[in-house]
């Protein structure tokens, strides 16, 4: 379970959105917060080089100052806060800090439904996603503040996998900070058409034959393999309903992101700078920033411990 939950602001209040799914996931895990400011916070962007750093940078006592008004609060809440001042390269610095106060956990802020802020995506959150050595909660916020708490993020949870033991690495991590919530965990799988042969027409049109029973016996392996995936979870969390879809269909990106409007929660495994077989980067790129749902990112490095246990029960649904 997480001991210690890493939280990045930038003193605007859309970052500060993230403190409340930070605060209930403390609270339920009795875990220290280490709040962080990541400045300089205002960014000046060019038009040939890219994002140019604003010089007039924040006196540093004023930014000390905005760390204790914001952890007095979580403080009076009986918790134990942690507040310490980053500076540039953000993304770095924030993967460096995590490493270094030994976090399990580092929860922030996206832009939510309109897509991210400038500020933390593709400079901060992307790089942070693909760097970090511990699992990152992305929590999709909004100009209006609306509040999402981490029990309905923890309710509905969506689980892409695609067969491999990258992919499978986001489970241990899952049931580590949402256990205590009882989610409701769905795996799906999506197979790719088995392609028989490609025949040229007359006017040199590429015609793509299907092997209809090379495709239904992947599709037949992928529901084994949920199956035994989904009975491992039952056992890690006995009072979780875990459900398996295996589907098949061209692109994974399109059924991974309109699987993801019926949940609160995306939970991905990828491989840092790329991602697994399936979930390659430009698929885990079209999720991050397509599916509305709050996001649970696990980056797969050499050291990872198994993801979970192997299990003989039963305890699965499938719908269908």
């Amino acid at each position: 379970m997480p001991a210690r939950i890493l939280v990045p602001l930038d003193r605007s209040s859309l970052a500060e959105q993230a403190l409340a799914e930070a605060v209930e996931l403390a609270v339920a895990h009795r875990a220290t917060l280490r709040l962080v400011h990541c400045w300089p916070a205002r960014i000046a962007y060019g038009d040939t080089f890219g994002p140019m750093v604003d010089v007039s940078l924040e006196r540093r006592d004023d930014a000390e100052a905005y760390l204790a008004r914001v952890a007095a609060p979580i403080r009076a809440l009986g918790l134990t806060v942690e507040t310490a001042l980053l500076s540039l390269p953000i993304a770095d610095e924030l993967c460096d800090d995590a490493r270094g106060s030994r976090v399990d956990l580092i929860v922030m802020s996206t832009h939510g439904r309109t897509g991210w802020s400038r500020f933390w995506l593709g400079s901060v959150a992307d790089a942070v996603c693909r760097q970090s050595p511990v699992p990152v909660l992305l929590r999709k916020s909004s100009e209006e503040g609306t509040r999402v708490s981490v029990a309905a993020i923890g309710q509905q949870v969506l689980v892409p996998l695609d067969g491999s033991p990258v992919a499978e690495q986001v489970l241990g991590p899952l049931v580590q900070v949402l256990g205590p919530l009882q989610p409701r965990i769905r795996l799906l799988r999506v197979v790719h058409p088995v392609h028989a042969a490609q025949l040229a027409t007359a006017n040199g049109v590429p015609i793509v034959e299907i092997d209809e029973p090379g495709t239904q016996r992947a599709l037949r392996e992928a529901e084994e393999t949920l199956d035994a995936c989904a009975r491992r979870l039952h056992d890690a969390l006995p009072r979780s309903v875990i459900e398996t879809r295996a589907v098949i269909d061209e692109s994974a990106a399109r059924v991974i992101v309109e699987a993801s409007e019926q949940v609160d929660l995306v939970a991905l495994a990828t491989h840092g700078r790329g991602a697994s077989r399936l979930l390659f980067g430009s698929v885990t790129d079209k999720v991050l920033r397509a599916a509305h749902a709050a996001m649970l990112i696990v980056r797969r490095h050499a050291e990872a411990a198994p993801t979970l246990p192997a299990a003989e029960g039963a305890g699965a649904t499938r719908p269908h």
